[in-house]
């Protein structure tokens, strides 16, 4: 994670203390740098992908699946979210070339709820034309998925 990362994340939490304040702002210069890179992508994904990404819908809710196909070289994956309002995310991302995770539950970790809560997650360019998006848990455990294009329902 560039922008969003869990040592941040964790100063956040100090509210009303000058380390808190402090992270606030540099959050606040990460996120306009963030969302400046991800409208230089608009074009690279469906306005409804972009939306969700933009508006940042997926924070809070909770990872409860993720299934993968292999079909050739590359694979499929679809991953399904359920916000705490019972709304249901599915992305499906194709012709995935690399997926990495780490899964673990950390003792010093934001949450005491669900494993895979998601906290903020980067959509960037990669290489060959794929893109990358990297999601940061509130576990401190992340994600990331090389693709070539992502649909969202």
């Amino acid at each position: 994670m560039q922008f969003f990362t869990l040592d941040l994340w964790r100063q956040l939490q100090r509210h009303n203390t000058p380390e808190g304040l402090e992270a606030l702002r540099e959050w606040e210069r990460r996120s306009a740098e963030y969302r400046s890179r991800l409208q230089l992508m608009r074009a690279r994904v469906t306005d409804d992908v972009f939306s969700v990404l933009e508006q940042g819908l997926l924070h809070d809710t909770v990872m409860n699946s993720i299934t993968t196909t292999s079909t050739g070289p590359r694979a499929e994956i679809t991953v399904k979210t359920m916000s705490r309002d019972a709304k249901e995310f599915v992305l499906t991302f194709t012709d995935v070339v690399e997926f990495d995770a780490e899964y673990h539950k950390r003792p010093d970790s934001l949450s005491h709820g669900p494993l895979f809560e998601w906290g903020y997650e980067e959509l960037s360019p990669a290489e060959e034309n794929d893109l990358s998006l990297a999601v940061l848990f509130s576990s401190g455990g992340t994600m990331r998925i090389r693709f070539r294009s992502i649909l969202i329902g």
